[in-house]
């Protein structure tokens, strides 16, 4: 039994991973939302007894607010009794490869809960960081069950251009005062008219910069012959790499399920990354909160570009939103042969094999 889901995390990412036994599964978290939104997780966790609240793994993908300001208050919280086997996230002691003080507020919080908590980190990885070597196979890790994650990203250039703008990643969180200016509609999507999903997958593409995001943790996850990649926050072309680290021969990666980078934003999806995997499903994770996620463009160009085989391509939206409703059209999915799931009530599965 593999499940997948996406708890409702505001802008952020919070997913939820069971494997194993379906009556007594193990239990993987990949980030925890922002602070605001940690409620969906703490009642996750309360409704297990309390001899099964262990995670096997907990991942912190990078140090962005939208990721990391949930699992802040989860380590502030010993009543929930969680037990960690091992926490994976690359502080800036991992960047150093030698103990430091000095980083943005949360990623220093969360370096002090973890060692205030004796949690292991990095275990996997010998304390250091979790990168992809340059050259070389890629790691391969095994959990226990037999979750197998490939680690795709971060690789040591991104982690080293994190190191000297680690302060700024606090301000490309999108936690200083005030709101970001109103986006204007891209060219292809009015407001209140039809959507062009050849102009919108065709807008010019420009990859994501941020290196907070560069230094996404991105897994690869098997498990009982199904495959799943977590795109975190991470740049196209370091998953792109990634990818072709593992293909053989150049062909392309089959995915049950693509857990879209960066909520779907147009610089984190490119055409050359969808043609460089066969996906029948991929997840959005935003309630669309500041940075209007995920954007036209990007699912315009899963509708153009994905490589799946037929019809039948399913877009699962953890909120519905007006970012993520436009696309539930009747006459849309007809063109484009696609279907759409919305959350019933809190969180939306977005992937299941029992």
């Amino acid at each position: 039994m593999l499940r997948i889901e996406l708890l409702p995390a505001a802008q952020g990412d919070c997913v939820w991973i069971e494997y194993g036994d379906l009556n007594n599964p193990r239990f993987v978290l990949i980030d925890g939302g922002t602070s605001g939104s940690i409620q969906p997780l703490v009642d996750k966790i309360m409704q297990l007894p309390a001899e099964r609240r262990r995670l096997e793994l907990l991942v912190v993908t990078h140090v962005d607010a939208d990721h990391i300001g949930g699992v802040l208050k989860l380590i502030d919280t010993p009543t929930l009794g969680l037990a960690i086997h091992d926490v994976w996230f690359n502080g800036y002691r991992h960047l150093l490869e030698a103990l430091e003080t000095f980083g943005p507020e949360q990623g220093e919080k969360l370096s002090a809960g973890i060692m205030a908590a004796n949690l292991p980190w990095n275990e996997a990885f010998d304390q250091r960081a979790v990168h992809v070597p340059d050259t070389g196979p890629l790691p391969v890790k095994t959990l226990d069950g037999g979750l197998e994650l490939v680690v795709l990203g971060p690789t040591v250039e991104k982690l080293r251009r994190l190191k000297p703008v680690w302060i700024q990643a606090c301000i490309d969180a999108g936690i200083r005062p005030g709101e970001p200016q109103p986006v204007p509609p891209p060219p292809g999507l009015e407001v209140f008219g039809p959507i062009d999903v050849d102009t919108l997958a065709d807008a010019p593409f420009k990859e994501d910069a941020a290196e907070a995001n560069g230094s996404s943790i991105i897994l690869l996850l098997r498990y009982a012959g199904s495959t799943v990649l977590l795109g975190a926050d991470g740049h196209p072309s370091v998953i792109e790499g990634g990818l072709g680290r593992l293909s053989v021969g150049g062909g392309t990666i089959r995915l049950d399920a693509y857990k879209v980078s960066h909520h779907g934003s147009e610089k984190n999806l490119s055409r050359s990354l969808l043609q460089q995997i066969q996906c029948s499903r991929y997840l959005f994770s935003s309630n669309g909160a500041i940075y209007k996620h995920p954007t036209p463009q990007a699912v315009a160009r899963v509708l153009k570009y994905s490589q799946h085989e037929g019809r039948g391509i399913e877009l699962v939206f953890n909120y519905r939103t007006e970012y993520t409703s436009i696309w539930d059209s009747a006459n849309l999915k007809e063109r484009w042969g696609y279907m759409t799931v919305f959350p019933v009530d809190v969180g939306v599965m977005g992937f299941q094999k029992d």
